[in-house]
């Protein structure tokens, strides 16, 4: 049975590849250059979040131009709205359309309404050991959110995205991906369900995406690079499904304590948590294709043995299928 226990062990093996916070600091603001105007677009965009913290940095040490994108309009313009309250002279708009993971509908309808360049694509949104849903299309939630709704996408903006500058998609996975993935039951019906189990799975693909993304776009010539990286054990509210709710009220009334506390287990702060994507969005990594666990550290050790080309492929036809059903091209 997954447990938090094994999803701890698996952050555990990480420890030995992590740099500091100090280094963190130190080795990116040797890299912070000019990466000309560019545009991104993140996804789960919210105020407390790795995305805002993503959205932030691209905007006020890159100079990109950031989009926001969260669930409803409402929320996208509230972080959008946030960020500019605090920085007034960064680059950050809201998204015009709602984007819903759970519902490949909305992502459809978000990907055909976009409007203007697009250089960088940042999949941040995520759910983390949430008791077991389905998404619109009935697919279990965490596979159909941190991994379909994604997948879905990125494919539709694909043909805005190869005529960006530099252009990437950055992928945010979790050491979580250690746990594993059965690509033969994506949506947990042969097995009984395990929440840690499930978001580990949804992890992986996002690592086997990224595989087959920058294969198959490097084979077709394309200038497009792909990327996944692990954050870090960051204290944002990913872990609403996880805390008490008396544990999660406190964690809203003392933010700061809350983050110092976090430091104590080793936690990162959300700012600190950010730098791996953002550094992949601004500077891309040495290898295409490459999973990262910090500054410009590819990572390629044994947790990972489901990282093969035939895991990858069938986790791509099964998604291409997905999106098909439901009428969208990929």
């Amino acid at each position: 049975m997954m447990s938090r226990r094994k999803y701890v062990a698996a952050l555990a093996s990480l420890a030995a590849v992590n740099l500091s916070a100090g280094d963190l600091s130190a080795a990116y603001a040797a890299q912070a250059s000019s990466a000309g105007k560019k545009v991104v677009l993140i996804t789960g965009a919210s105020p407390g979040g790795l995305g805002y913290a993503t959205a932030e940095a691209l905007a006020a040490e890159y100079g990109f131009e950031v989009v926001m994108s969260c669930r409803t309009v409402e929320k996208s313009a509230e972080a959008a709205r946030t960020l500019l309250e605090s920085r007034p002279a960064l680059n950050v708009r809201a998204a015009e359309m709602p984007l819903e993971l759970s519902d490949l509908g909305t992502v459809s309808a978000f990907a055909k309404a976009w409007k203007g360049p697009l250089d960088c694509l940042v999949c941040n949104a995520g759910i983390m050991a949430a008791p077991y849903g389905t998404t619109k299309q009935n697919h279990e939630m965490h596979y159909g959110v941190n991994h379909l709704g994604h997948f879905a996408l990125t494919n539709q903006l694909l043909p805005v995205l190869r005529n960006g500058n530099e252009p990437k998609v950055v992928s945010v996975s979790s050491a979580a991906s250690f746990l594993g993935i059965d690509v033969d039951d994506l949506e947990w019906q042969k097995r009984k369900y395990e929440k840690w189990g499930a978001y580990g799975a949804s992890k992986a693909a996002n690592v086997l995406f990224t595989d087959s993304l920058a294969t198959r776009e490097q084979a077709a010539g394309s200038p497009v690079k792909a990327f996944s990286c692990h954050p870090g054990v960051v204290n944002t509210n990913l872990a609403r499904y996880i805390l008490p709710d008396s544990m999660q009220e406190k964690k809203r009334q003392d933010e700061v304590g809350s983050q110092r506390t976090g430091k104590l287990f080793g936690m990162r702060t959300v700012e600190d948590g950010a730098r791996c994507q953002t550094d992949l969005a601004a500077n891309g990594g040495n290898a295409n294709g490459d999973f990262y666990i910090d500054f410009n550290k590819p990572y390629r050790g044994a947790g990972m043995k489901w990282r093969t080309d035939s895991n990858a492929d069938k986790l791509w036809q099964t998604s291409v299928a997905s999106c098909e059903e439901v009428g969208i091209k990929i």
